[in-house]
């Protein structure tokens, strides 16, 4: 508001007259809130699009200052991932089973098995060559597997749940479907980036958080911590 109450230019281009007093910030905000942020967005697109094609300006790229807070998780590690999206839908396949008093279509909860690889890796780690570095490849690989078949039943079993979600009790089956369903989407992208990880394929958007998809690593340089998520 001081800025175009400062400028002949700014006042010019929102039509506000010499004599006339600019609108106070509350009343721009409350204007704002009574028609929506979604329509105020369309109309500042509009006039961008008019401004450029008018040649008024030129669209020049934008600086974002912003604070950016690390993301409590651990370490991730695609064999770790993998480990923790197994018992993740174990847990929520048996909810689900519960819901449905299923006792065929489940989720097998493959813990012991992935824990088994986790320490496998964590042996071959420790002998630090060129062959140990290829079997812990080859180990994550696997766990990236047993992963694979732990969402193929969740699909099986959400896709179940909303074929029996009917009278009584539907919403909560329909919930919980679309709950494992989230988990299975979140898991089924760490398998395929432990797929991407052996083929030595680049990972783009690499998943570091079952529980904050949202997380991305940050490359600090720091000696002690050169990595952080946020």
């Amino acid at each position: 508001m001081a800025e175009v109450s400062d400028s002949i230019h700014l006042r010019r281009f929102c039509l506000i007259a010499l004599s006339e007093r600019v609108p106070d910030e509350s009343t721009v905000r409350k204007l704002t809130r009574r028609i929506g942020p979604e329509t105020v967005s369309e109309m500042t697109r509009a006039l961008i699009v008019k401004a450029t094609r008018d040649r008024r300006f030129r669209p020049r790229a934008v600086r974002i200052d912003s604070t950016v807070i690390e993301a409590d998780i651990k370490y991730p590690t695609d064999a770790g991932l993998a480990s923790h999206g197994v018992r993740a839908l174990a847990r929520e396949g048996r909810k689900l089973a519960k819901l449905l008093k299923e006792k065929k279509a489940r989720v097998r909860d493959r813990s012991r098995s992935m824990g088994r690889k986790l320490r496998a890796i964590s042996r071959t780690i420790r002998r630090r060559s060129g062959e140990a570095k290829a079997e812990v490849l080859a180990l994550t690989e696997q766990t990236g597997e047993l992963l694979q078949r732990s969402v193929k039943e969740a699909r099986r079993l959400a896709a179940l749940a909303r074929r029996k979600a009917r009278g009584r009790g539907a919403r909560a089956k329909l919930k919980a479907a679309a709950n494992l369903d989230e988990l299975a989407g979140r898991c089924e992208k760490v398998a395929r980036q432990i797929r991407q990880r052996v083929a030595g394929e680049p990972i783009k958007d690499r998943i570091v958080s079952l529980a904050d998809p949202d997380a991305r690593p940050i490359r600090k340089g720091k000696l002690g911590k050169p990595n952080e998520f946020g």
